[in-house]
């Protein structure tokens, strides 16, 4: 015989494989009510959080950006400002160099260098005529080819170049050169050794004469045409002081005696260091005119910042 349930006890066995809740549920159903409001009470304030979470992460990541801005702007402000109170500095360079070769003996027109403390930055300044470099539109072919053998172009090329220029420079061709940029293309000089030349070229020379006394080792070379001993035995000489002009004038080769001169030239270029007191530093570059008389004011050619 089959064994009679009932129906309370066939309840129960259901209620055996059935969820809480739904037990819960069937005995009372208020209380099954309250608890599923509470877990979805739990459930929504978990939302919550995880929300409030992610929107302070959020937060915090653009007061990071911000803070980050407003850090990169002060500090290009500053350097701004760094910039121009330096370039202020460096056209003051020019005054200086002015009243230094205006009051200078003859000699401190020639080259010279000091320091000046203005404004709680110090300005290093080096200054040299232009008599120290070779003038594009008036030196010997040939004074230019020895600079261009002595920046390591071959001899056989160095020819063609002295014979390019004075072709340049035939009868009734008074085109000059104005800006040295324009000496790679005019003379169909490769960039690499115009990059060497470019430092011992001027247009502001105004003759076709170099100071020896004063000149860079490369133009001593370019005056013994390149040659490299012949140049540093006069220079060795010239560290050691030559007595008059005259004798560092024999110790040139007599082929190129013509070709110097012992007088300032026209311009002087200088060089100019800025440091301010928080260590910022500029470099500025600047051409002037050599006053004719005691009345008159050196002025400036050109100006640049140097990278």
């Amino acid at each position: 015989m089959v064994p009679k349930c009932s129906i309370a006890t066939m309840e129960h066995f259901f209620d055996l494989f059935q969820s809480p809740d739904a037990s819960l549920a069937r005995r009372d159903p208020r209380e099954a009510a309250r608890k599923i409001e509470r877990k979805r009470d739990h459930s929504q304030r978990g939302a919550i959080l995880v929300f409030v979470v992610l929107l302070i992460a959020l937060i915090a990541t653009l007061l990071a950006a911000a803070q980050h801005l407003v850090v990169s702007n002060a500090r290009a402000a500053k350097v701004f400002a760094d910039s121009l109170r330096a370039e202020e500095l460096g056209r003051t360079a020019v005054d200086l160099v002015m009243a230094q070769i205006q009051t200078g003996d003859p000699t401190g027109r020639r080259n010279g260098s000091f320091t000046a403390f203005l404004d709680q930055a110090d300005l290093h300044i080096d200054y040299l005529s232009e008599s120290a470099r070779i003038d594009v539109n008036l030196a010997p072919p040939a004074l230019i080819a020895g600079l261009a053998r002595a920046a390591g172009l071959e001899p056989n090329e160095a020819s063609a170049l002295s014979e390019r220029i004075a072709s340049l420079r035939g009868a009734g061709n008074k085109k000059s050169i104005e800006d040295i940029e324009a000496v790679a293309s005019t003379w169909d000089l490769d960039p690499e050794v115009f990059a060497a030349m470019r430092p011992y070229l001027t247009v502001t020379n105004g003759s076709a004469k170099v100071d020896p006394l004063i000149a860079d080792p490369k133009v001593i070379a370019a005056l013994f045409e390149g040659e490299g001993p012949a140049s540093e035995l006069f220079l060795a000489r010239r560290a050691e002081g030559f007595a008059t002009e005259n004798d560092a004038t024999s110790a040139l080769p007599s082929r190129v005696r013509e070709a110097v001169t012992f007088k300032p030239a026209r311009a002087l270029r200088a060089h100019a260091r800025v440091h301010l007191a928080d260590g910022f530093q500029r470099s500025y570059e600047f051409v002037l005119t050599m006053p004719k008389a005691d009345d008159e004011k050196a002025e400036p050619l050109a100006w640049r910042m140097i990278p």
